[in-house]
């Protein structure tokens, strides 16, 4: 939804200050809400997954156990791509190596076709 000024759910960088040379200073507040967004963005988080955190008074153990919760649940999400993209990888460096004339059915190359993927060697 887009913000709009009946929407409270936006929030807005507050204390934004124009400086002599014609740029914007902004509160250490506003910047620590930028990092935390940037941050958790990086990690894989949606804004609705970072918003209760920016709300977090630095005594909120309830926003660490929150943290702790989505962690939780990104977790193993994250290994599974880790180890998917470390099956591409290990494939695409013997691909980058292989010397096959042909990648079709009478081929010796065992880089294309079933059963090729996730192959660790290169037989071809």
């Amino acid at each position: 939804m887009p913000c709009t000024s009946d929407n409270s759910d936006c929030a807005t960088l507050s204390s934004v200050v124009r400086s002599p040379h014609a740029g914007r200073a902004y509160d250490p507040g506003a910047v620590q809400t930028v990092a935390v967004i940037g941050t958790g963005q990086r990690a894989g988080l949606t804004l609705d997954e970072i918003k209760p955190l920016l709300s977090a008074s630095p005594d909120d153990t309830e926003a660490i156990d929150r943290l702790r919760e989505v962690a939780d649940r990104k977790l193993p999400k994250i290994t599974a791509q880790i180890e998917r993209t470390k099956l591409v990888r290990d494939w695409l460096e013997i691909a980058a190596r292989c010397e096959c004339p042909s990648l079709d059915e009478s081929s010796p190359c065992t880089i294309a076709g079933a059963g090729a993927w996730p192959r660790a060697r290169h037989e071809g």
